[in-house]
């Protein structure tokens, strides 16, 4: 596997400040969703390759926020979630059933990969989203009579659970599996800025560690038979297989942010103005971040350093590698 070219910046954050919803939410979904999309994607290809299969045939996308334009109302949100969860058939009932012993309509397990407003990265598996005892039990059951797969699983993939109901309590995985506690199983986390590659990398590799959970979470739901140790077998096979990374030399780009005019001074608000009205485009190199996944800046057109103003009028978007080009030694309006 290459390192893949995404970067996630400390500003990113203040995406969760806006105090605009609206504005935030587009700004989710027009700047932070694209290179979510893309990590995801990343890990997608793996995880074909490492077990065989092609996920979207029982799985599809899953996001939070869940934004829609013409949504009359617009739900707040301090996380931002994008990942798989069992794809619904109507033709099919699930096993689980609700507390009035109807059928669920979705399935109770998704992996995601999170973000947090406090600029926290992870991935992880809830296998508990529903109510029902007989699921939970029969989950649990399972992982005790595979108990050396799963305790592989995690041990080789950095993996930890963590209890929902007492995050500080550390249990034996033994006693965890017996107890009426529902449980994460969540990857390490990452801080933001992540822009060195070997980063991107272990949260793709984490993604592809966690998916025979999700599979088996998924299989117990539709009440049929897990694959769970073979999956485990192949994800070694892929391990052993899988070549050393060799990195290129990267861009220099990618791990010294430079000194740019504009980007330590632009209040939040207006930095987010600015990359709506130029409809989330570098304007000199025209890439977008729907399309590319790239970082975005805002430039200066009349530099600081020579009097330029923090004025929507003074303000375009860039790209990272086309603002470096450009720095502060022009005034050149590419609007």
């Amino acid at each position: 596997m290459l390192p893949v070219d995404l970067q996630f910046e400390s500003r990113d954050t203040e995406i969760f400040v806006i105090p605009d919803t609206k504005t935030k939410l587009n700004t989710i979904q027009n700047y932070f969703f694209p290179r979510l999309q893309k990590l995801l994607d990343s890990a997608l290809i793996e995880i074909k390759t490492a077990y065989k299969l092609d996920p979207f045939d029982r799985y599809s996308y899953i996001y939070s926020p869940s934004h829609r334009k013409e949504a009359k109302t617009n739900r707040d949100t301090d996380i931002v979630l994008i990942g798989l969860c069992g794809r619904r058939d109507i033709n099919r009932q699930l096993a689980l059933k609700r507390p009035d012993g109807k059928p669920y309509a979705f399935y109770p397990a998704t992996a995601v990969f999170e973000v947090t407003s406090g600029g926290q990265m992870s991935a992880y598996v809830n296998p508990f989203n529903h109510t029902d005892d007989k699921y939970s039990w029969k989950l649990k059951r399972y992982l005790r009579d595979h108990l050396d797969s799963f305790s592989a699983l995690l041990n080789a993939g950095g993996i930890s659970y963590i209890s929902q109901t007492n995050q500080q309590l550390l249990q034996p995985l033994k006693d965890l599996l017996k107890n009426n506690d529902h449980f994460f199983i969540r990857s390490s986390v990452h801080y933001l800025p992540i822009t060195n590659p070997l980063a991107i990398e272990q949260l793709i590799v984490a993604y592809v560690f966690l998916f025979p959970l999700l599979d088996l979470c998924s299989c117990l739901a539709e009440g049929i038979k897990p694959n769970f140790p073979q999956q485990v077998h192949l994800l070694s096979e892929w391990l052993t297989n899988r070549q050393e990374l060799t990195f290129t030399q990267p861009d220099k780009e990618n791990f010294i942010l430079p000194e740019l005019d504009s980007y330590q001074f632009v209040r939040a608000g207006l930095w987010y103005q600015v990359l709506a009205r130029d409809q989330w485009t570098c304007l000199s190199c025209r890439r977008s971040t729907k399309e590319h996944s790239i970082i975005l800046h805002v430039d200066h057109i009349l530099p600081r350093s020579k009097g330029g103003k923090d004025e929507l009028s003074n303000l375009q978007t860039l790209c990272l590698k086309c603002n470096i080009g450009k720095s502060n030694r022009d005034d050149t309006d590419l609007r």
